[in-house]
């Protein structure tokens, strides 16, 4: 989960102020939903996030502890995603992707170089040859593999 907050908040970093602040929505039951509120919050932009009717409830409250607006709506994640896709048309609001979006993904990425830069501390070339991680992850149904050599 720690790797989805790195992805939000780098895809909003790359957004120009106008597209900030009209606001942000996305669709997410848990990490990235989470992620996209906490940015949202430090970059002082609204937020609106929805989620299936059933995320878990403790996601839902820590989504809004961020300050975010929290929409409920469908039963699964493309319910909520069409849903969201239709409130940044009407609202004009920037849409940010779980998954489906390269700097995101190069946000979450940045996980495998801090896990390379701190293996590399630990050990001098000579000591151990790199070595190749294939770690699993599950965002939105899709499933995902990040790739990290250490």
């Amino acid at each position: 989960g720690a790797y989805k907050v790195r992805g939000a908040y780098y895809k909003i970093s790359t957004l120009s102020d106008e597209e900030r602040n009209k606001g942000l929505i996305t669709a997410s039951a848990g990490n990235h939903a989470q992620g996209v509120a906490y940015a949202a919050h430090k970059y002082g932009v609204k937020a609106v996030i929805v989620m299936p009717t059933t995320t878990p409830l403790i996601k839902v409250e820590r989504t809004k502890s961020y300050g975010a607006e929290v929409i409920l709506h469908g039963d699964v994640y493309d319910e909520a995603c069409a849903h969201a896709l239709a409130l940044a048309e009407e609202k004009g609001y920037t849409f940010i992707h779980p998954f489906d979006d390269p700097a995101v993904a190069t946000g979450q990425g940045t996980i495998a170089m801090e896990i390379s830069v701190k293996r590399m501390q630990q050990h001098t070339f000579q000591e151990k040859m790199p070595e190749i991680y294939k770690l699993p992850t599950e965002s939105n149904n899709k499933a995902n593999l990040l790739t990290v050599t250490v």
